[in-house]
């Protein structure tokens, strides 16, 4: 079996359920405070989370201009900055953290918002022919248990796609994709999938979207975070050369139905919570659940 080495974080996203802040500061920049205390962008959290899970490199896929806000982020601190840090031990360490993640990013340009699918489509030749890594450029991802929400994924990897699943209420419905299938007999948390439906209304989830073993009124959602094999490209490919939208943009829960149907595919439900940075209340339940969960060991106000 492969290892997962590569992961991709679409962020292209304009962000118009923030504005006006969305104006001035793109959505991936928006500062949160981290749980150790660092007041860090999204997007440090996002690709923090991934390559906590173990994979070695990241590509974002973003604005063209994305790349060059990023790279001048992500690298060592500027000589013109040092003396404003004399003294200051820990500001050196998260510029040196800061480098590191540099060394590991790649960029692919996302010229036209055209749905998550042409995003993960667009980073095709930088993935290859490997199985890679799909993280939500704007959700932050906190684990219920010592192992990070991305290394809980790829250490259910057997080979085949799986997508990080998460329970929801029929009133949440409207904003997630829902899985269709069954339990794993080995496995609690693990479901076979046979389907996938983007925002199923609820007499659409109730007839079709049932998982044996969930309470009822109780489905099974996307959690921002999936492991793909490649053949979800071949997909997304097929989908693009044959101008194949949904509500005028290329669907990546209606490339994943198809996958499922052509090859293994499977969902596990994630120990952890998810938080939505898209919208003014995901981004206050984001810092509040951030500083609930705190070190508080490392926390410090220097």
């Amino acid at each position: 079996m492969l290892a997962v080495k590569k992961a991709v974080i679409p962020a292209a996203g304009l962000g118009t359920r923030q504005y006006p802040a969305s104006a001035c500061v793109k959505k991936a920049f928006f500062p949160l405070v981290d749980r150790d205390g660092r007041s860090k962008p999204v997007l440090q959290i996002v690709i923090e989370e991934a390559l906590a899970g173990g994979v070695a490199e990241v590509c974002i896929v973003g604005l063209p201009a994305m790349e060059e806000s990023c790279r001048r982020y992500f690298r060592a601190m500027p000589d013109e900055l040092r003396p404003a840090f004399e003294g200051k031990e820990w500001a050196f360490q998260q510029a040196e953290t800061l480098r590191r993640i540099g060394e590991r990013l790649s960029f692919v340009a996302q010229t036209e918002q055209r749905g998550l699918g042409h995003a993960v489509w667009c980073a095709r030749r930088w993935i290859g022919g490997e199985p890679f890594l799909v993280l939500l450029g704007d959700h932050v991802f906190l684990s219920g248990c010592k192992r990070p929400c991305s290394a809980q994924l790829i250490e259910a990897f057997s080979g085949h796609s799986i997508t990080a699943l998460t329970p929801v209420g029929e009133e949440q419905l409207p904003g997630f994709g829902v899985v269709r299938g069954r339990p794993s007999a080995e496995n609690a948390a693990l479901v076979h999938a046979e389907g996938f439906i983007e925002k199923p209304p609820v007499e659409v989830a109730r007839a079709r979207c049932r998982v044996e073993g969930v309470p009822e009124g109780i489905y099974l959602a996307h959690f921002g975070m999936h492991l793909f094999t490649p053949g979800m490209l071949e997909v997304l490919d097929e989908m693009v050369r044959s101008d194949r939208r949904e509500r005028g943009e290329f669907q990546l829960t209606a490339a994943q139905d198809i996958l499922c149907r052509r090859e293994p595919y499977f969902g596990l439900v994630i120990e952890g919570e998810r938080y939505d940075m898209g919208t003014p209340e995901g981004m206050l339940e984001a810092q509040a659940a951030l500083l609930k969960n705190r070190d508080s060991h490392l926390f410090s106000s220097s």
